[in-house]
């Protein structure tokens, strides 16, 4: 019995592609594991996430009564940042300037010069103004777009979800990746 050409072209094919197949289920099921995560956290910080915001704004209120504009500010900041961390998990981020701007004003980082490396990093913030790195002031960055700052004539690019970022070639011309904590 002689087999077709075609038949047994089909077969290699199948064949081949069956690994791909199995990547694609596996990639859908890490999306469902980790969108059953995000839930569950939600779920369980709400509460928590609830009194903290309401605690803020009997301090943002006081604030404001006492003409503290530097805190009122800062608490301010701190609640659009909270609101913004607990919008729903289905809910699509509202990623603009101002946004990225109030996040670096309220968070804090770590970066290294390897993507997954947590334990030999720097700690970073930014300021107003001003890109901090170990405590000490290092430079001035700009707010290019949403995901996009200039920081010392590099580009310094965000991940869409605000957790990580990555400089491409900082001055030893190797990348930095950075890695929110806080």
């Amino acid at each position: 019995m002689k087999a077709h050409p075609h038949f047994v072209l089909l077969g290699c094919v199948l064949f081949s592609a069956s690994p791909l197949l199995a990547e694609s289920d596996i990639a859908r099921e890490m999306t469902r594991l980790q969108d059953d995560y995000t839930k569950a956290v939600a779920a369980a910080t709400e509460p928590l996430s609830k009194r903290y915001q309401a605690s803020l704004e009997q301090l943002l209120q006081r604030a404001t009564l006492a003409k503290d504009t530097e805190n009122a500010a800062k608490i301010q900041a701190q609640l659009t940042a909270l609101q913004a961390a607990t919008a729903s998990p289905t809910a699509k981020p509202q990623h603009t300037r101002e946004a990225l701007r109030q996040l670096l004003l309220t968070t804090e980082w770590v970066w290294s010069a390897k993507p997954d490396d947590r334990t030999n990093t720097t700690h970073v913030t930014f300021t107003q103004n001003q890109f901090v790195m170990s405590g000490k002031p290092f430079c001035a960055y700009k707010i290019i777009d949403p995901f996009t700052l200039e920081l010392d004539k590099r580009i310094l690019k965000f991940s869409d979800d605000y957790k990580s970022f990555e400089v491409n070639s900082w001055a030893d011309g190797t990348p930095r990746f950075g890695h929110r904590i806080f």
